[in-house]
């Protein structure tokens, strides 16, 4: 119990510690008034409007951010993006440039969340760009936006925010989120090899016919915890939370519950039959030892 307990407290700090720091802000009607917008349109919601000429492929600048004014070497664009009729192959992406010359690129080209790709249509939805930059490498000297769109549709762009992280952020948790895709893997892997553990020992011990208030006891906390997890699950999935905070909720809650509920009728029988062959077995053994008269 006391493991269990000390893990999901584990998790909740993991969550919600680190706020992440914002560096600038980025809108785009100041940079078309200053010449740097490179294409699109503004729309009077300030949001930046971008469809691919003719409806070819092709990958369209939007914006080149000289000295950003990062100071560390984790940082993301963020922002939302909606769009329509936008082919498949269609993703976001930021080229990062340092001083010594060399330049590497983020793509959001995943299949959910903050760095999912651009397919078909999708209302407002949060998004990340982010770079993992090396201890000894520095600050980018430049950032370059691009959209790239492998046939036709249009896509619309939020203001963006330049955010840097310290060592220990997630730079995939969405704005709002409980947390983000790092944490979900990791409570993925903890909880998984936990509950492997627990469930390993409940099996060796169950099928010895050993230890049953013990065995029982954590039959009981596992069952407490996969109805938790799939309460938590749908309570954030009726909150809006992402992807990657309601389906490790549901999948392991859903997962244990159901597990749980019928091992733990196999295990209350097999227990019971272990009691009644050692009842049979002490009656055998105090029949065998009376003498008839």
């Amino acid at each position: 119990m006391r493991v269990v307990a000390g893990s999901l407290l584990w998790l909740v700090c993991v969550a919600g510690a680190y706020p992440a720091q914002v560096v600038r802000q980025v809108t785009w009607s100041e940079l078309q008034e200053a010449g740097a917008l490179l294409a699109g349109h503004v729309e009077p919601d300030g949001w930046l409007r971008v469809e691919s000429a003719g409806g070819e492929a092709g990958r369209i600048a939007l914006v080149r951010i000289e000295e950003p004014g990062l100071t560390g070497i984790r940082y993301a664009l963020s922002g939302s993006v909606r769009y329509r009729r936008v082919g498949r192959g269609s993703y976001l992406e930021m080229w990062s440039t340092f001083m010594d010359g060399s330049r590497y690129y983020t793509r959001g080209a995943g299949g959910s969340g903050l760095l999912q790709a651009l397919e078909g249509d999708s209302g407002p939805r949060p998004f990340a760009l982010p770079f993992f930059g090396s201890a000894d490498g520095g600050p980018p000297k430049r950032l370059e936006m691009n959209v790239v769109l492998s046939g036709g549709g249009t896509v619309w762009l939020s203001p963006l925010r330049l955010v840097q992280y310290g060592l220990g952020e997630d730079l995939l948790r969405a704005p709002g989120a409980w947390w983000g895709e790092r944490t979900a893997a990791w409570m993925g892997a903890i909880g998984g090899s936990l509950i492997g553990l627990l469930g390993a020992a409940i099996g060796l011990l169950a099928s010895l016919g050993r230890c049953r208030g013990l065995v029982l006891g954590l039959v009981r906390v596992l069952s407490v915890v996969g109805l938790v997890g799939l309460a938590a699950g749908l309570a954030a999935l009726w909150l809006g939370q992402p992807y990657a905070v309601y389906y490790p909720l549901l999948l392991g809650g859903g997962v244990l519950t159901a597990a749980i509920g019928v091992a733990s009728i196999s295990i209350r029988r097999w227990y019971r039959e272990v009691e009644l062959r050692r009842i049979r077995a002490m009656d055998l053994g105090s029949g065998g030892g009376e003498t008839a008269l």
